[in-house]
């Protein structure tokens, strides 16, 4: 019986900042391509679509600079560990890293966002800005 594991992260200004968390997961669970031509498990991302105000878009730069830093800090350590495994990583992270700088931020997109949170947050157990602090002065 062939498995394929196909492990997506669904990129949004939400998670941006923790998809360093998922890699180190990823890296720390063996979940990934071992080899060149390992077709059982993948690394995918995607950023969000069809609800373009919850996306990259919306990052305004000073968030864009955090997540960004946060991403090529992550990027430096897997890059200087050799193999395939922490070259799949890399690759991983220079996606993120190529969806960011490649979405042009949407000043508009921001009060979009903040009210989109601010539905979620009626049902949710935590706030956006307990989960992601880095948004907390757009919801003051």
């Amino acid at each position: 019986e062939f498995i394929v594991t196909v492990v997506n992260y669904v990129l949004t200004g939400v998670n941006v900042f923790t998809y360093m968390d998922f890699i180190d997961w990823c890296h720390d669970n063996k979940i990934g391509p071992r080899h060149e031509w390992d077709t059982c498990q993948y690394i995918t991302v995607s950023p969000v679509f069809r609800v373009d105000h919850l996306g990259m878009s919306a990052l305004p730069p000073e968030l864009r600079a955090i997540a960004l830093d946060r991403l090529r800090t992550g990027r430096e350590r897997y890059a200087a560990i050799s193999g395939y495994y922490a070259e799949s990583f890399v690759v991983a992270i220079d996606k993120v890293i190529n969806i960011i700088e490649s979405t042009p931020h949407d000043p508009a997109h921001i009060p979009m966002f903040v009210d989109h949170m601010r539905k979620e947050d009626i049902v949710s157990k935590k706030k956006l800005t307990e989960v992601t602090p880095e948004w907390a002065p757009y919801f003051d």
